[in-house]
C-alpha cells in the first residue's frame, strides 16, 4: 500500500495508488487495485496472470502512453 486506505468488509486486496491519495474500499475481497495517473485497474487476484494481456489491449485501444 503506497497510499492511505480505509477499508470496511474488505480483505485480501492489493492496493497501489499515488502517495497522499486516500482510497476507500467497502465489500471488496481478493482484488488488485492500481490507480495510475490515467488508468484505474480493478482486477480479481484470481486473474492476475491476465493483467499483462489487458494492459496490452488498453495500449492498443487507447494509446501507448497509458500502459
Amino acid at each position: 500500500v503506497s497510499c492511505q486506505v480505509l477499508t470496511q468488509d474488505a480483505t485480501g486486496n492489493m492496493i497501489r495508488s499515488p502517495k497522499g491519495k486516500v482510497v476507500v474500499i467497502d465489500g471488496l475481497k481478493d482484488y488488485i487495485v492500481v490507480d495510475k495517473e490515467e488508468v484505474l485497474l480493478i482486477y480479481p487476484k484470481s486473474k492476475e496472470q491476465d493483467i499483462k494481456e489487458v494492459l496490452t489491449k488498453v495500449k492498443d485501444q487507447f494509446g501507448d502512453q497509458l500502459a
